[in-house]
């Protein structure tokens, strides 16, 4: 199985680790920038299994597509620390005033994300009075059309 994969609907395949319970550092989305989530599988076939993923991963949408099962998690922040590592062996220090930016992002992510869901939730209601209004309009020329025969009907 990939590093991440599309949707919940996996297969019970994935490899389970023996040890679920385990406290696993919760990264950021690599395409999101938000906090990955753990979450137990309710799924019969999956029943009880841990997996991270995504909080903009929906199942059945083209949202974002970071999932993991807990295995592949773990195989994932591994090759992510091996890759620190190497990349950054002479680091050794923690830049506080990048992760209290880095929070603040997060912080104005999250209150973007929420707007933009109360826009989308507006432009869903704008389409319904369109519609609605557009039904309205409709009614009215077939209701002055049905009066305007009438009339010729009734005047020959």
């Amino acid at each position: 199985m990939s590093a991440h994969a599309s949707g919940m609907s996996h297969s019970a395949t994935g490899i389970r680790s023996t040890n679920q319970g385990e406290n696993l550092q919760l990264i950021d989305c690599p395409r999101c920038c938000i906090p990955v989530v753990k979450l137990r599988s309710k799924r019969a076939e999956t029943f009880n299994w841990v997996f991270y993923k995504c909080p903009n991963n929906f199942q059945n949408d083209d949202t974002c597509s970071y999932f993991w099962w807990h295995a592949d998690y773990v195989k994932f922040l591994r090759v992510k620390q091996q890759k620190q590592n190497y990349v950054g062996g002479e680091q050794q220090y923690v830049d506080w005033t990048e992760v209290s930016t880095r929070q603040e992002w997060r912080q104005d992510f999250k209150k973007l994300s929420l707007e933009i869901f109360e826009v989308k939730q507006q432009i869903v209601e704008l389409k319904q009075q369109f519609f609605l209004g557009k039904n309205i309009i409709l009614l009215a020329l077939v209701v002055g059309v049905l009066i305007g025969i009438l009339v010729c009907v009734i005047l020959k």
